[in-house]
């Protein structure tokens, strides 16, 4: 019912049309930054592609339809840290908890596959649904700065973060 597919599995049309998903307002009100230009955008798909990536991404595919993006980013190897976001594209696929599998699968890839020891994600604090699935997912706040809040989650052992 519900995959996520490496966006390297996938042509360069089906990643480069993200652009207009990220970019659509149902999705860029939920972002700092409201719009990604297309060069933007090239660069990030590119550095997917490298051999250690800064940059990870999945569509999330939902009853055989791409429904949205996860992704990691700034991924740091030594440190052990990575960022972690998501959107859902399509509206007729949200709340249907879509988000919290997604984020459980997304916190075992980083600690199985990628060996990470915590993920970082940054939300706006007017979404509330986000925020509650983050908190409920065992996310502490790490810091609040206008309306972006930064959040932690310890993936090592007995967590600091529950």
């Amino acid at each position: 019912m519900l995959k996520l597919v490496n966006f390297i599995d996938e042509s360069f049309d089906k990643q480069y049309n993200t652009l207009l998903w990220r970019n659509s307002e149902c999705v860029s009100k939920y972002f700092l930054i409201k719009s990604i230009n297309p060069e933007v955008h090239i660069k990030w798909l590119e550095s997917l592609h490298e051999s250690k990536p800064v940059n990870i991404a999945f569509f999330i595919n939902y009853k055989n339809e791409d429904v949205g993006v996860t992704y990691f980013k700034h991924i740091n190897y030594n440190n052990k840290i990575a960022d972690w976001g998501i959107y859902i594209y399509k509206i007729e696929a949200r709340n249907k908890g879509i988000g919290s599998i997604v984020l459980k699968n997304c916190i075992k890839y980083a600690k199985d596959e990628l060996n990470l020891d915590e993920l970082y994600l940054d939300v706006l604090s007017s979404n509330h649904r986000a925020i509650k699935l983050y908190e409920n997912m065992g996310f502490c706040v790490l810091s609040k700065n206008n309306n972006v809040i930064r959040y932690r989650k310890n993936l090592k052992g007995r967590s600091y973060d529950n």
